[in-house]
């Protein structure tokens, strides 16, 4: 195998165990990794330094598909961007992308817990959130201003996304939750977030009641 070959093997093994443990990565050691790709323990350390590493090669390509829908979401509901209809749209997509994506999707959450560094999952989620309901008319008017300096535009921009910041964090707290505790959800709430008509009414209840 090449060294390409050999480290996609190292990955695709890594992502099936993740899967087959339904997202806990505690259990899943490099060893175990090793000895199911067929590939020696040295090697696996040779192309990837860490566990935690690995890890995060395997779900990242997964979880960037949850910021990709942010960059492509329609900046459109009634001529107002950010509106709460299009935060509903933003939230029921994550929470679907989530129960579609169970297992990496709590994989990315224990990562979250591990690193807690402002860089991760959640906290760029609440910025994605936040940075969608920002007023962006009055955003691009102040970013396009050739005569404001490069410095007061981001200082701007951050004042844009701050203001926004609170909401967005109660929102993605909200369906982490929810998502967390989505098997004992229908006890306490009584809703099934495997229903997707439920999950639908969920998400926009939440975002009505936190907008």
């Amino acid at each position: 195998m090449s060294a390409l070959e050999t480290k996609e093997k190292i990955l695709d093994t890594t992502l099936a165990l993740i899967k087959e443990r339904n997202g806990d990565t505690v259990g899943v050691t490099i060893r175990m990794i090793a000895d199911r790709a067929g590939i020696g323990v040295g090697l696996t350390n040779h192309y990837f330094r860490s566990k935690e590493i690995l890890i995060e090669e395997c779900i990242a390509p997964v979880m960037e598909t949850v910021f990709d829908n942010f960059k492509q979401a329609p900046e459109e509901d009634g001529g107002r961007v950010g509106s709460i209809e299009a935060t509903k749209r933003e939230a029921r997509f994550v929470m679907h992308f989530m129960l579609e994506n169970e297992a990496v999707a709590r994989a990315a959450i224990q990562t979250n817990v591990a690193s807690g560094n402002g860089e991760d999952y959640f906290s760029r989620l609440t910025d994605a959130f936040a940075y969608s309901m920002a007023d962006k008319a009055e955003l691009e008017a102040m970013l396009n201003n050739d005569r404001i300096s490069e410095k007061m535009k981001q200082q701007f921009r951050e004042h844009c996304v701050s203001e926004q910041r609170r909401k967005a964090f109660m929102i993605t707290s909200s369906i982490r939750e929810a998502f967390i505790r989505k098997d004992t959800l229908p006890g306490i709430i009584g809703i099934d977030l495997n229903d997707s008509e439920q999950c639908d009414e969920y998400i926009d209840e939440m975002v009505e009641m936190l907008l």
